[in-house]
């Protein structure tokens, strides 16, 4: 019958994809049936050996992290307390709770221990210095306060910086404390620029007008730090000191485009 036929056909059609599937196998050998099998093993074992190196990357990144803040903290602790010269590598290290391997491993030295220090004050002094205001002029006020505010709620950390203390302690500061300490300036740059560029649409500006800023906000908060200022009210005498130096390089910058 027609159904008895098809079944035959059916039938040789089956055997026949069982012997090419045979002699495929017998051509591929045992090595190659076994991948073939075990292929989707292989790829849950991948994905678990991936997700779990991301893991403990993150974990030790995390902890890693950890330590260094806890060692940044206990060093400013040391210098806020003790002074600069205060700071070794042992002493640091007893005040975050670790070894005083775990402080080589990250500074390398007491000069790189420093030069971290360093760093991370010009970092924040970036930070603070990155103000937002209604117009160039008010901004600039604002980053003069700033700059300000900063020193008085860091002063042994600010001395580190600027004053004698990084000198006294021999250290020359490295390439990466440097390139935050110029970022820190360029944002107070940028405020300087920004009230040129408002005042006078084809200013070329220079660094020599935010070095005039700098230079009286630094000197006011130098004397004041070292309780050499003698105003009995210091923050309305800083306000009268930004406000008559903005105004008057206002009035030097309008000066100068009109020549």
């Amino acid at each position: 019958t027609l159904e008895a036929r098809q079944g035959n056909v059916h039938n040789r059609v089956v055997d026949d994809n069982e012997e090419h599937g045979k002699a495929e196998n017998a051509k591929d050998g045992p090595a190659v049936r076994r991948s073939r099998h075990t292929a989707p093993y292989g790829m849950v074992f991948h994905n678990c050996s991936t997700l779990f190196y991301n893991w403990f990357v993150t974990r030790a990144r995390t902890k890693s992290e950890e330590i260094e803040s806890r060692l940044t903290t206990a060093a400013l602790d040391v210098l806020a307390h003790d002074g600069p010269h205060a700071l070794s590598i042992r002493r640091v290290a007893a005040a975050a709770g670790v070894a005083p391997m775990g402080i080589y491993a990250r500074f390398t030295s007491k000069s790189g221990l420093i030069d971290h220090l360093l760093g991370v004050g010009f970092a924040r002094l970036r930070s603070a210095l990155a103000v937002t205001a209604p117009s160039p002029t008010e901004a600039l006020v604002a980053c003069g306060r700033a700059y300000r505010a900063f020193a008085l709620e860091n002063p042994d950390l600010y001395r580190l910086m600027f004053a004698r203390s990084a000198s006294a302690l021999r250290h020359d500061m490295g390439l990466d404390a440097a390139a935050e300490a110029v970022a820190a300036f360029g944002t107070l740059e940028s405020h300087v620029r920004a009230l040129e560029v408002s005042l006078d649409a084809h200013a070329v500006p220079t660094v020599d007008s935010a070095m005039l800023f700098w230079s009286v906000v630094h000197g006011f908060v130098h004397l004041e730090l070292e309780d050499k200022h003698f105003s009995q009210n210091r923050d309305g005498n800083f306000d009268d000191l930004l406000r008559v130096t903005v105004s008057g390089m206002s009035q030097h910058i309008h000066q100068r485009s009109s020549h």
